[in-house]
């Protein structure tokens, strides 16, 4: 197996393949370790995560004046694959020549803000809570904001080794206390020429029509999947992508895990169906989802509680 992208989902992937007994490679071509991310993980995340042992391994990981290279040796050679899952995000090269279409379903100009500065765990900092307000939901507190002249429309706060902000600013703001200089109509043109700005734009989001495809050629197949936000990107601030990102991860696993116990009609089928489910879920919309975490595989029926009919 080969999974194109080393990023969260991605490597969950590949830890699940491994774990039922694949043989896989991962291929990454960014070579350092270099963003600062604090990731909001559902309860059911965290308790995958621990199950695999997962702890902090130091606590200055990752700070900004510091990276880290990724090395392979030897080189990967040459090989023949079963199957191959993209998981390289919305810079995906893998959907299309595998007949998997990719497109656009929300071009609401979003625009996003990323800050993080150092926790010097003093008193008054270890007593700041974290918190989440969104106007999706009138909290008061960006009133409060917007009468100082900070007009968000939503906005996250987690405290690690570092303090993390992240928010969505509206355009108007942005120009009005110089953030940007220029009132370019594409928004992203907004973010040339800034220096000390880590502004994203997430105006484009886009999800495949199909999870995953087989291409036959000389008498075997391929079994191609997406994963992650190659498969569907998030509203970034519901703080739902490393949960769906997971779920994507371990589907793609059990499809492969069955090739050549069920067949290919069946694979595409159930998940097809893993896939709807995860396009539904929400922060807000839980439902199809199984109540008892801990009961938790890589087997979709411990995770939905959906049907999976029998294809002929």
């Amino acid at each position: 197996m080969c999974i194109v992208g080393a990023g969260p989902a991605g490597l969950r992937a590949a830890i699940e393949l491994a774990l039922l007994g694949g043989k896989v490679s991962v291929l990454e071509k960014r070579t350092k370790f270099s963003r600062e991310n604090i990731l909001h993980l559902w309860p059911w995340v965290v308790q995958d995560l621990a199950s695999l042992g997962a702890k902090v391994l130091f606590k200055n990981f990752c700070k900004p004046e510091r990276t880290f290279t990724i090395k392979t040796e030897p080189q990967i050679p040459i090989a023949e694959y079963t199957a191959v899952l993209g998981a390289t995000g919305t810079n995906d090269v893998i959907a299309e020549p595998a007949g998997i279409t990719r497109f656009v379903f929300s071009r609401n100009e979003s625009l996003g803000i990323v800050c993080y500065f150092p926790n010097l765990e003093t008193t008054d900092e270890m007593k700041t809570k974290e918190f989440s307000w969104t106007t999706r939901f009138g909290h008061h507190m960006l009133d409060k904001m917007r009468d100082v002249g900070i007009d968000l429309v939503n906005i996250v706060y987690f405290r690690g080794d570092m303090h993390y902000l992240v928010m969505t600013p509206k355009r108007q703001n942005l120009l009005i206390h110089g953030v940007v200089k220029q009132n370019y109509a594409d928004s992203k043109d907004l973010k040339d020429g800034l220096q000390r700005v880590n502004l994203i734009d997430f105006s484009q989001l886009t999800r495949a029509d199909k999870p995953a495809s087989i291409m036959a050629s000389y008498g075997k197949n391929l079994y191609v999947g997406l994963v992650g936000d190659s498969l569907l990107e998030p509203v970034w601030h519901e703080g739902v992508g490393t949960c769906r990102g997971f779920l994507s991860a371990l589907d793609s696993a059990w499809m492969i895990a069955r090739i050549g116990r069920k067949t290919d009609e069946q694979l595409l089928a159930d998940r097809q169906i893993a896939y709807q489910v995860v396009q539904r879920l929400s922060g807000h919309h839980r439902d199809e989802m199984q109540k008892n975490v801990r009961k938790y595989t890589v087997d979709p029926r411990t995770r939905y509680r959906v049907d999976f009919p029998h294809v002929c």
